[in-house]
């Protein structure tokens, strides 16, 4: 849980914040006047006797998390009591991002860290010994390193401000003893000052991409994590709101079946996250905002009938269940070869649930469309 301004801390736990709210004697609610069917509008937490009344009105808690989630909010709150029963009862609705430096997610504190190849190290020492030109606890793979010695010995040559293998090292020494002639940044005889090996490091560039690549492939699979996880958000709202507009009474239970289906995807992308040690983290989705634009401009601008309208939303279903499953894939790729068995497995789930759902719509998309034409019964088919 981020800690932020105002001993605040930040979540976005549905059932964290129902519990909070409703201790507090609370209840979810959105400024009146706002919102239409099928949007809540300006969503609140109003509280009995406070200066929420006659502004805000009362809503279902389902209705308050999907737009919580639709426009990717965390919940800003305080745990504080002011003495017997009476808790704070601070909250405020943030973007997600922009809460603090924490994550986002349940109530647990800690944080993650992730490590990197690029980091930087110095190290000291005192009376080293080295040979050629290896230098004792320096670390290469991209960083820069210091050491320095006092009377240090060498059997070869001392060089100051040499490079190795992308890395740069600063020795100094002092009263030092060598059997061979001192060098500034220069080779000498007995001395390796191409492709030189450091204790405790890779050097040279190809042993430096080996050992940035796990962590550029581990970033990569926090990316597409992040990136379904947005997707699947913004995707249980989507689908709801197919849901209605259908028409067809089996395609209308499928579709309802399939938001029940997609909350269990976030879950699983959350376990997912946490099987690699990490706290789940949405990023911004694109291709999911632009799918839901897409949806909107055409129920705006073209006005369409009702049946029209059911008839666009199997192909718009469709689009998403494709984009999904390529989602889907390419994560199970990255966490594969990570060696991350268990993430993989949670995604591998998911995958078979969106290739389903993708194949129910296929298949009932033409008898929807026979039925308009006139050309056939309009079955669903499951």
């Amino acid at each position: 849980m981020a800690t932020t301004e105002r001993s605040g801390h930040t979540t976005t736990n549905h059932d964290f914040i129902r519990q909070w709210v409703e201790e507090r004697g609370g209840w979810p609610a959105r400024v009146i006047g706002t919102g239409d069917d099928g949007d809540a509008g300006l969503i609140r937490v109003d509280f009995p006797g406070f200066s929420g009344e006659g502004r805000l009105e009362r809503i279902e808690w389902e209705e308050w998390f999907e737009k919580f989630e639709e426009s990717d909010l965390a919940f800003l709150h305080r745990d504080m009591s002011h003495g017997g029963d009476d808790l704070d009862r601070f909250n405020k609705l943030v973007r997600r991002g922009d809460e603090g430096s924490g994550g986002s997610g349940g109530r647990s504190g800690g944080t993650s860290s992730r490590k990197s190849g690029g980091n930087s190290a110095r190290a000291s020492s005192s009376s080293s010994k080295s040979s050629g030109s290896k230098s004792s606890g320096s670390k290469g793979g991209g960083g820069s390193s210091r050491a320095s010695s006092s009377g240090s010995k060498s059997s070869g040559s001392k060089s100051s401000g040499s490079k190795s293998g992308g890395s740069s090292s600063r020795a100094s020494s002092s009263g030092s003893k060598s059997t061979a002639p001192k060098s500034s940044g220069s080779k000498s005889s007995g001395s390796k000052s191409s492709g030189a090996k450091s204790s405790g490091a890779k050097s040279g560039g190809a042993a430096r991409e080996q050992a940035e690549a796990p962590n550029e492939l581990r970033e990569l699979l926090l990316h597409e994590l992040g990136d379904l996880l947005f997707a699947e958000r913004q995707f249980v709202v989507g689908t709801r709101t197919l849901a209605r507009e259908a028409q067809n009474p089996e395609v209308k239970a499928r579709l309802e079946e399939h938001v029940t289906e997609t909350q269990g995807q976030v879950e699983r992308l959350q376990a997912a996250f946490r099987s690699i040690g990490e706290r789940p983290k949405a990023e911004t989705c694109e291709a999911a905002l632009g799918l839901k634009e897409e949806h909107d401009s055409f129920k705006s601008e073209e006005k369409p009938s009702k049946q029209l309208l059911s008839a666009f939303d199997l192909g718009s279903g469709l689009r998403v269940e494709h984009y999904e499953i390529a989602g889907y894939r390419s994560a199970i790729a990255v966490a594969t070869a990570l060696g991350e068995r268990e993430c993989a497995g949670l995604l591998k789930e998911s995958l078979k649930e969106e290739i389903a759902m993708a194949a129910f719509l296929e298949k009932n998309s033409l008898a929807v469309l026979r039925e308009m034409a006139g050309g056939g019964s309009g079955r669903a088919r499951a």
